[in-house]
C-alpha cells in the first residue's frame, strides 16, 4: 500500500517544554480529521529527555528529531523542514493551541 504524502507538515521546536508541547500536539491532532497531516517535533537539546515522553504519548502520530545541543530556533526549524514531506509547511511554537 502506497503511503499518501501529507498535505501539511507542522514543525514545532521545543526545549524542556514537554508539558506545553504535549498540549500543542493534542490540539493539532484534534483539529484535523485529515490523515494528510504530519507533525514534526524538533527537540533543541533538552537535557531532561522530553522526546522520550513525547514518543511514548504520541507514538507514530509524530516524528521526533533530537538535536545534540540547543542551536536556537532557526536551525531547529531548518532541521524540521528538511524532514517535512508536506505540500505546505507551518511552524508553531510549542505552546500554541490550535482550535477546530
Amino acid at each position: 500500500m502506497k503511503k499518501t504524502k501529507p498535505k501539511l507538515s507542522v514543525v514545532i521546536v521545543t526545549y524542556n517544554g514537554e508539558k506545553y508541547t504535549s498540549a500543542s500536539i493534542r490540539s493539532i491532532l484534534a483539529s484535523s480529521s485529515s490523515t494528510q497531516l504530519e507533525v514534526i517535533i524538533v527537540d533543541n537539546g533538552s537535557p531532561n529527555k522530553d522526546t522520550a515522553v513525547l514518543k511514548k504519548k504520541f507514538g507514530n502520530k509524530i516524528t521526533v528529531i533530537t538535536l545534540d545541543k540547543n542551536y536556537g530556533p532557526s536551525k531547529a526549524r531548518n532541521e524540521g523542514s528538511k524532514r517535512a514531506q508536506g505540500e505546505y509547511l507551518a511552524f508553531l511554537d510549542n505552546d500554541t493551541l490550535v482550535h477546530k
